[in-house]
């Protein structure tokens, strides 16, 4: 057992509960027998933090002044409730010790991972072993604040539990070098409360200003702590971003060089097949220069690219619509010639000339699409409508028969037409 651990055990049975000690770290699968007595503790420490924080509720409202605590207890209550969350979290993940590896590796996750501890916080965002170090601080100060005391006047006890706070101070140090003079002198502070206490002097206004003063240097090194260290994350996927933002640019300039040079084909095959071609220019990706490497020009040289993304739709429309209407016109004229053929509608002259008119629109060069479109529609019109000599061929064909009909009587009694002499 850690002397920190035995600090929070002696805390907890004299009434006052100090954060155990976490095992393992972050992204790892911590032992099993730590994880256990850290539930352990951690329960403990959650239940004796709930009884404490109550008792200071209640001595905040019958205090002269209670909107003067209502802040810090609002706090620490929500501390305590972001505690007990992730402490139930990590009891289902434990599963009476039936956890895995991966899922040890995922209790890490919830002791040292980072989460946001709600908005009576601030949105800070706290592992779980800052949110029980900045509670312990919080609840210190709160008690020296309101002299609520479960330790009663134990000089001892107190001086142990600023020692505790010390080493917690000393750790959140290291993230923060800037505090450590400040620290250096609360350590001495303690030192000297320490022997004079051992000696029998009287050392209860020492020891509540020391308290007062650790409790508020470790609640603001741990928000600071917290707050820088969000920034750097937050300045990390900023950078990131950046980074990723930059190569989909580069990526995209590279695509639209090589679109470019299709263009530039397009638009030589277009002014060379088609009449009256359109007169646009396509855009030279190379005027844009290089990427940029800050943000702010970045985002500048982003919308520069997608202006030259539409210039290029333009083009592209522009020069490849008569070109493609060219082709569905000659597809057009091939079905209706076709369908000329099968109703024998070659001979017929007005299609042939119609036809003819279609298929010399559509192979001059340069086409003029205009004039090949309605060379097609009229041709096709002609094809869609019934040829006039085709309604006169039945009565012709009806008057024949009756003729030869009528004949057939006479020539029974026509001698020459038996070949009898007479």
């Amino acid at each position: 057992m850690t002397a920190s651990t035995r600090s929070g055990s002696s805390g907890a049975s004299r009434g006052l509960a100090i954060a155990p000690t976490p095992p393992g770290r972050l992204g790892e699968a911590a032992d099993p027998g730590a994880l256990l007595a850290y539930l352990r503790e951690l329960r403990d420490w959650v239940a004796q933090r709930k009884r404490e924080l109550d008792g200071l509720d209640a001595a905040a409202q019958r205090s002269a002044d209670p909107d003067d605590y209502t802040a810090d207890v609002t706090l620490s209550m929500a501390l305590w409730q972001s505690v007990s969350d992730r402490c139930l979290s990590l009891d289902t993940l434990w599963d009476a010790g039936r956890a895995d590896a991966i899922t040890r590796e995922k209790m890490s996750q919830v002791i040292w991972g980072r989460l946001a501890s709600g908005t009576a916080t601030g949105g800070l965002t706290l592992s779980l072993v800052e949110a029980c170090r900045l509670s312990d601080a919080l609840a210190a100060q709160l008690r020296a604040r309101l002299a609520f005391d479960p330790r009663a006047s134990d000089a001892a006890v107190r001086v142990s539990a600023l020692r505790a706070a010390l080493e917690r101070l000393r750790e959140l140090v290291k993230q923060e070098p800037s505090w450590s003079a400040q620290v250096d002198l609360l350590s001495t502070r303690v030192d000297d409360v320490a022997v004079r206490a051992a000696r029998g002097g009287d050392v209860d206004g020492v020891l509540h200003n020391l308290e007062v003063d650790a409790a508020r240097a470790e609640r603001d090194l741990v928000v600071t702590t917290a707050t820088k260290l969000r920034q750097a994350r937050s300045a990390e996927a900023e950078a990131a971003d950046l980074a990723s933002d930059r190569a989909r640019a580069a990526s995209e300039v590279a695509a639209l060089e090589h679109r470019r040079l299709r263009l530039l084909g397009l638009v030589e095959r277009c002014l060379a097949e088609i009449a009256s071609a359109p007169r646009y220019a396509v855009p030279d990706v190379a005027a844009l220069g290089s990427v940029p490497g800050d943000r702010e020009g970045l985002d500048a040289f982003t919308r520069r690219l997608d202006t030259v993304v539409r210039a290029m739709d333009r083009v592209e429309e522009a020069y490849g619509r008569p070109l493609e209407e060219r082709e569905e016109l000659v597809g057009l004229l091939t079905g209706y010639r076709t369908m000329a053929a099968r109703q024998s509608r070659g001979h017929d002259a007005a299609v042939a000339v119609a036809l003819g008119r279609a298929e010399q629109a559509l192979a001059a060069v340069p086409c003029d699409v205009g004039a090949a479109r309605l060379a097609v529609t009229t041709f096709r019109e002609l094809v869609r409508t019934p040829a006039p000599s085709s309604a006169a061929a039945a009565p012709s064909s009806s008057a024949s028969s009756a003729s030869s009909g009528a004949a057939s009587p006479g020539a029974a009694h026509d001698p020459a037409a038996t070949g009898v002499r007479p």
